[in-house]
């Protein structure tokens, strides 16, 4: 599908930390197709949005989630026309702590830590928590610190910046998890209750470690990337405020 895009004039205002594992790539392609989408009279559906963002991002994990919010499972078969998503919203209850710390982890440099194979033990034992982990956000079941343990990227990218480790050890009554947020740098909790004490001491952690890093106190967004206002005016310009979910 091919539509010609007219004059327009972006006023971009972007509050997702870039390069620190939170998908503001993701965001990014999103918002874009959105509004190329606008602009050129709302033909794309949202499952042609999709593709063409999985297309753009490689895979669907962080497109996926947001372009729908809440919490996405999403798969992208070889050959198949659509991609294959499945959602949940995900509990007011829980607040999420994003602690990023102020030093940048390229991807390139976070993909080549990884080994070339990995164990059968290791294999099974991450599936086991990823279906718990689905079945648990899908169902409002109880989340734990256990099921975010993982043992395919964590332990090879965790020695990258000094902190990472202990941030991902951290316990404390109200931590429902703890995990490196993508590829890292940034270190995401979910958390229910105490957010604001958990997310100063995981940014003590990193500072004992020599590392300064800064906390969000952020709630999942269970409506999805939308277009909350617009002024449009095809052939001349055209000004329009787009929203899109965090991963």
């Amino acid at each position: 599908m091919h539509a010609s895009l007219p004059s327009v004039q972006l006023d971009v205002q972007n509050e997702i930390p870039v390069g620190a594992g939170l998908g503001s790539s993701a965001a990014a392609i999103v918002a874009g197709i959105l509004l190329a989408n606008e602009f050129c009279g709302s033909k794309l559906s949202q499952a042609d949005i999709l593709r063409l963002a999985v297309e753009i991002e490689g895979h669907p994990d962080n497109v996926a989630a947001a372009l729908h919010g809440g919490f996405v499972a999403a798969a992208a078969p070889q050959g198949a026309a659509n991609v294959l998503i499945s959602r949940a919203d995900v509990s007011a209850a829980l607040d999420f702590v994003a602690v990023i710390p102020e030093v940048p982890l390229p991807t390139d440099e976070a993909r080549a830590v990884l080994p070339p194979q990995y164990s059968r033990a290791d294999v099974v034992a991450n599936l086991q928590r990823t279906a718990l982990l689905t079945a648990r956000f899908f169902s409002g079941g109880e989340l734990s610190p256990e099921l975010f343990r993982d043992a395919l990227h964590q332990p090879y990218r965790a020695p990258l910046i000094p902190g990472i480790a202990e941030c991902l050890a951290f316990l404390h009554p109200g931590l429902a998890g703890v995990f490196l947020s993508g590829a890292g740098s940034a270190v995401m909790a979910i958390a229910r209750h105490s957010s604001a004490e958990i997310g100063d001491a995981l940014v003590g952690e990193f500072r004992k470690k020599g590392t300064s890093a800064r906390a969000l106190l952020l709630k999942a967004d269970n409506r999805g990337a939308r277009i909350s206002s617009k002024t449009l005016k095809l052939g001349g310009t055209a000004k329009s405020r787009l929203k899109t979910q965090r991963r």
